[in-house]
């Protein structure tokens, strides 16, 4: 249910693996060639079943406990649950051949093997099992029988077990009804319409309670188009009850008892059943399994609508398998709706007017899911219907009639799409049972195909003037569906880094048109992204992965030259007319791209001694091996791109050009390898990734190597970085392509430095004054501590113990007396690390926390959302905190820190650059200083 007011609320759609519409093999039960079944009966054999009488609480699913014992016992022994107990000729039609007595005309409900429970029984020729039992509306008997399965032999009979009230109304379904305000609740039962009248009594938990009478509905065994369900698979159904709750509220919890009010010629009692009713939200698409169904049940609270979208039960004509299944979903359907579609195991069976002429229903022909499910369809007989769900509208399409342009169906497919208002409900979701779209799925391979024949022919035309996105039975991933979405959309709101790391944006912001307007909100920082974007960093486990890499991709190759050498041989022609040509290879993303390669590198050929595999692998090889040596030090070393690849010339024998084709050369042997799992091979692209930036660029980056981490300087831990210096490389292909960029930030200061760092002429450059409603900032300025030390922001006085010691202590001040919440920035992650340790190590972190709480940002998103989340919650409860954050941080916003969450705000020290990373400072070059001017650098050093 829905109403206006549920716009706002987050919507949680999860779809499950979906059955695919082939024949899944045949039902258990079809294993039994119960037909083939004789009489062996032996009085020393025997079945004991206890209890005999079962519900006397009024429980509708209880277990059986059976002891059994045969003087001839095998492994191919086993039970059958017959029901209703006696199976005798005269319960059997009489145009059915009479076969030796007692005839078995019905197959069991279940089935276990003898052995299942007792490991022994082949040896003592006694076992012990318990199976679980549900009122299916008749009695019970237990068989042992002997032969296996294709040649059972009749053994022994039970005794016969029961419910205490067999006929009372179980397993309620509720599901959507024709109006966005009406649901249906539908439950079976043993009474018909002649001896109850079925209603339910409900209303909001607590308030007044109403009656709604429900409709009656049943089928015999007429009513089944074939085998099994017309023969050994036939068992009384019961009557189905439907009911209809009118002008429901969103959002509200209601209580609905079910009843059966009795005839009074009967003399019992009447039927109650309870349960609750939550009018819902949330959404999940599923298939029927058991361990989807407990999945479900554990995550009830966060799921208010299923839709399980055909193969509902796999009873394939074996009609006690719908009372098994509407039991195992009672605690799923009795509190949101279930809403089903039909498929190939519910209506196929040839010359019934289904669109596959095959036997899949085992002759149930549809009447079953018809029968047991309601669905706001027109007509139950064609089972294609919609659905509205607040900002959703569901069309539900059924693949087992005909779909085809033209069609009754079609007519009703492209009426349900048109006819939403996509404002009030953007989300439009048609659903079918088989694959329509697209599958990867092996039973489709194997015939040549992707999809069911005629599918996307006819129904793709109208996703694309509806705007839909295909999804297959594989799931649906979100991340490709924001990639789909993107070029529909108007509006497009990401991550920078979708458009600024050119190994990300060469895929995801492909579709953007040049006229297309970018917009770098919360802008502060951007020239961090876009050095980030270009850094690469290299430690000893990113080169033995790249040596496993290598290995893996070397395998690989030997494979190819021994089954397919040709396709190798294509790759080396196209590298030799050029990179510009690589897009003859058969695949429709680049899922890999290039770091920053210029457009004319790409119309080069790729250098020869790099076009063969197995000689890319070789200079990979030597390049991996450069790096290992170079992380042998016990010095910080610092250098230039030229003469860092001068000495890779040197030493490796690999120059400029090879290392610049790195990247795109990896891309297209992965490509010719096939190889999909790009994770796996991170670390060899980490290293194409470092080689192409070092060969291509030749000013604005620096290679940094340090043995050790500075904050644990006794444990080795050597990295290579390459750090870029110029963000304005990162940037330059978005200004370039878009024709309107905008840079904004509500911390955009000093504004004149964003052009000289990013290296482009505003067109226009504006300024907003912030007016406040009230005084509300008293800002305040220290100068010396307590103990009359100075206290600098300068950089090179930031660490002095002192300088630490009176920033410590003025916290520890403030924390005393300023109500609420402390918001604490910092330049930087390692700087706050090493000033937290020192107070802690001196006791000032111990003194602080007897005022308040502490709560520090880190560079995991997860980590720092919880800890701001419960940062507010501790000042909302006047417990008072304090949060440790990073000067254009992850949460560096006002609206993180407004009202009581930032009483007090304290700047520890300034950042001396807008990076704020160690060793910043001494790396930039002379060029950057040029850029940045005098006043810019005086700025950054206080």
């Amino acid at each position: 249910m829905r109403g206006l007011n549920f716009i706002s609320l987050a919507i949680f759609l999860v779809l499950t693996t979906l059955q695919e519409a082939w024949s899944h093999g045949d039902q258990p039960l079809s294993k039994i060639a119960i037909h083939k079944a004789t009489v062996d009966l032996n009085h020393d054999a025997y079945v004991k079943a206890s209890p005999t009488v079962l519900g006397l609480k009024e429980q509708t699913t209880e277990w059986v406990t059976l002891e059994y014992s045969s003087p001839k016992p095998s492994a191919d022994d086993w039970i059958g649950v017959f029901s209703p107990a006696n199976f005798n000729a005269s319960t059997c039609p009489q145009e059915k051949p009479t076969v030796h007595p007692p005839l078995l005309c019905s197959a069991p409900i279940k089935y276990q093997f003898a052995n299942y429970s007792s490991p022994k029984y082949k040896d003592t020729g006694k076992g012990y099992l318990k199976l679980q039992l549900i009122n299916q509306r008749s009695d019970f008997s237990f068989e042992l029988f002997s032969g296996g399965l294709s040649n059972p032999k009749l053994v022994a009979i039970s005794n016969q077990v029961a419910f205490a009230n067999p006929n009372a109304p179980v397993y309620p379904r509720l599901a959507q009804g024709k109006q966005w305000n009406e649901m249906t609740v539908t439950w079976t039962s043993g009474y018909g319409i002649n001896e109850a009248g079925p209603f339910v009594e409900w209303g909001p938990k607590g308030g007044d309670q109403v009656r709604s009478p429900a409709g009656t509905l049943t089928f015999d065994r007429n009513s089944m188009c074939g085998a099994p369900a017309r023969t050994v698979g036939w068992r009384d159904p019961g009557f189905i009850h439907t009911s209809f709750l009118k002008e429901l509220w969103p959002n509200a919890a209601y209580v609905v008892s079910l009843f059966l009010h009795m005839m009074l010629n009967l003399g019992v009692n009447s039927g109650k059943l309870r349960m609750k009713l939550m009018v819902p939200m949330n959404i999940t698409i599923t298939s029927g399994s058991l361990n989807t169904t407990r999945e479900l049940i554990t995550d009830l609270k966060n799921i208010d609508l299923v839709l399980h979208i055909g193969d509902i039960c796999y009873a394939n004509g074996y009609i006690s398998q719908w009372d098994q299944f509407t039991a195992q979903v009672e605690p799923i359907a009795s509190t949101m709706p279930y809403m089903i579609a039909s498929g190939n195991h519910e209506r196929d069976w040839p010359g019934t007017g289904s669109f596959y002429g095959n036997t899949d229903s085992g002759g149930e022909c549809g009447v079953l899911a018809e029968t047991m499910f309601y669905v706001p369809a027109e007509n139950r007989a064609k089972f294609w219907y919609s659905t509205d769900y607040g900002m959703f509208r569901f069309c539900i399409a059924d693949t087992e009639h005909d779909w085809r342009e033209g069609t009754e169906q079609y007519k009703f497919i492209e009426h349900c799409l048109a006819s939403v208002d996509r404002q009030k409900q953007p989300w439009l979701i048609s659903i079918a049972h088989r694959v329509l779209g697209y599958s990867s799925g092996s039973s489709y391979a194997d015939e040549g195909s992707f999809e069911e024949p005629m599918g996307r022919e006819s129904l793709q035309k109208l996703w694309q003037k509806y705007k839909m996105v295909i999804v297959s039975e594989k799931g649906w991933c979100p991340y490709f569906l924001a990639r789909h979405m993107v070029q529909f959309a108007n509006v497009v709101v990401y991550s920078y880094q979708y458009l600024l790391d050119p190994k990300v944006a060469g895929y995801i912001s492909k579709e953007m048109q040049k006229e297309s307007v970018v917009v770098f909100d919360e802008a502060h920082n951007i020239d961090n992204v876009c050095i980030e974007a270009l850094s690469v960093s290299v430690r000893r486990q990113t080169l033995e992965g790249a040596r496993r890499n290598l290995n893996k991709m070397r395998q690989e190759i030997e494979k190819f030259k021994a089954t397919d050498a040709g396709r190798l041989r294509a790759e080396y022609n196209r590298l030799v007319e050029g990179l510009a040509q690589r897009g003859n290879l058969p695949f429709t993303d680049n899922w890999l791209s290039n770091p920053a390669l210029p457009d004319d590198i790409l119309k080069e050929a790729v250098p020869g001694n790099i076009r063969r595999a197995e000689h890319f692998l070789h200079v990979l090889r030597r390049l991996v091996q450069y790096l290992e040596g170079r992380l042998e030090t016990d010095n910080v070393e610092k250098e230039g791109p030229v003469g860092f690849v001068a000495s890779i010339n040197t030493h490796a024998g690999i120059d400029q050009k090879t290392l610049k084709f790195c990247y795109d050369r990896l891309h297209s042997l992965m490509l010719t390898l096939e190889i999909t799992d790009t994770d796996e091979f991170l670390h060899i692209q980490t290293i194409c990734d470092f080689a192409t930036l070092v060969g291509t660029y030749t000013r604005g980056f620096s290679i940094i190597i340090e043995p050790f981490d500075e904050r644990m300087p006794h444990i080795p831990d050597p990295v290579l970085q390459l750090s870029c210096h110029d963000a304005s490389l990162a940037i330059k292909p978005v200004f370039d392509r878009f024709q309107s960029v905008v840079i904004t930030s509500g911390t955009l200061s000093p504004i004149d430095l964003y052009p000289r760092l990013l290296n482009f002429h505003p067109v226009v450059s504006r300024s907003f004054t912030m007016s406040l409603t009230r005084d509300c900032i008293c800002p305040m300025v220290l100068t010396r501590g307590s103990d009359q030390l100075p206290v600098s922001t300068k950089f090179d006085m930031r660490s002095d113990l002192g300088v630490v010691r009176n920033y410590g202590r003025l916290l520890l001040e403030m924390a005393s007396v300023v109500p609420d919440g402390i918001v604490c920035f910092f330049v930087s992650y390692s700087y706050m690390d090493g000033i937290v340790n020192s107070w802690n190590e001196n006791g000032i972190l111990k003194e602080i926390m007897q005022h308040k709480l502490v709560f520090i940002e880190t560079q995991d998103v997860v980590e720092t959302t919880l800890a701001l989340d419960n940062y507010h919650k501790a000042c909302d409860c006047g417990r008072g905190a304090i949060f440790f954050s990073v000067a254009r941080g992850k949460v560096a916003k006002g609206i993180d820190f407004d009202r009581h969450y930032g009483s007090f705000l304290r700047k520890m020290a300034q950042p001396y650059d807008k990076a704020g990373g160690s060793g910043r400072k001494t790396l930039l070059s002379q060029d950057d200083v040029e850029k940045m001017g005098d006043g810019i650098l005086n700025e950054m050093q206080y």
